[in-house]
């Protein structure tokens, strides 16, 4: 916890100082004290009208956030993997700080009750896929579109968990964590230029293959004849699962593309850092 008020708003008055030198060594300290200053930094925005000190307090909130996030990220990386919807919800945050993620969490509890009331113990995986796509596609009317890089929300769990209305790559990601929730042994895979699960049976071997944004379901046979359409040969690393990590990786390389703008080059380059931050376990 802070203990000394009065040295932050000592330096919250120099936030306005023109020398670059004197700023600089302003904001490290503020950065320094981490995150528990930013209440004192968005009142010092609120009843400041210069423009330029109002520009640096921004700065200085993101940097403390981003703060956070990275060594939130870091942790579970390390420690907290096994629970996909937490580094899910952690790549949700950067984008929105400030969202109140409970929101999105009892959605999360009221997706699993009522799959839960359809489901029974007795269930082939195939029954229980079809139960989990059926209560998603049919009964919460969950739309798959087009993927465009250009709308970054559609992306984002918590965006899919909220509006029922995603693309390939976020109706992917809400499959894989009520799979979880359900031990249903749903993976995603790693074939070229598609978001396909498979799903394994107890030796790891895969017993069909699934559309992850529109829920459709696909034999081995259908799937060689998608490589044959687009001119591959299948490989074996194309049908092994990925974990967890992989399956966030696999997610920021394409949500990565909706910033490709030059005023979009700060986002871009943290979302390539939490990138190599995976790439490097």
């Amino acid at each position: 916890m802070l203990t000394n008020p009065q040295e932050i708003n000592t330096l919250l008055r120099l936030m306005d100082d023109p020398d670059q030198e004197v700023f600089s060594s302003v904001s490290n300290r503020i950065i320094s004290l981490g995150s528990d200053v930013i209440p004192y930094l968005e009142h010092h925005w609120e009843t400041n009208e210069d423009p330029l000190t109002q520009d640096r307090v921004e700065m200085l909130i993101h940097r403390l956030q981003w703060q956070d996030l990275k060594l939130a990220f870091s942790e579970w990386i390390n420690h907290g993997s096994d629970n996909l919807i937490d580094g899910l919800m952690l790549l949700s945050k950067h984008r929105y700080p400030e969202y109140d993620f409970s929101r999105s969490l009892k959605e999360i509890d009221k997706f699993k009750r009522n799959i839960w009331l359809e489901l029974n113990g007795f269930m082939t995986p195939l029954e229980q896929v079809n139960v989990l796509c059926n209560m998603l596609f049919n009964y919460y009317k969950l739309k798959g579109n087009e993927v465009n890089y250009a709308k970054s929300d559609e992306f984002l769990l918590t965006h899919v968990i909220e509006t029922k209305n995603g693309n390939a790559v976020s109706n992917t990601m809400l499959i894989l964590v009520l799979s979880e929730l359900f031990d249903i042994n749903i993976k995603l895979i790693g074939i070229p230029r598609q978001f396909i699960l498979g799903c394994f049976d107890a030796h790891e071997q895969i017993l069909f293959y699934l559309d992850g944004a529109t829920g459709i379901m696909y034999s081995e046979a259908e799937v060689h004849t998608y490589f044959k359409r687009v001119g591959l040969s299948p490989t074996p690393s194309y049908f092994k699962a990925k974990d967890n990590t992989a399956v966030i990786s696999a997610f920021l390389s394409e949500y990565k593309k909706c910033f490709n703008s030059e005023n979009q080059s700060g986002t871009l380059s943290e979302l390539e850092e939490l990138l190599e931050m995976l790439n490097r376990e």
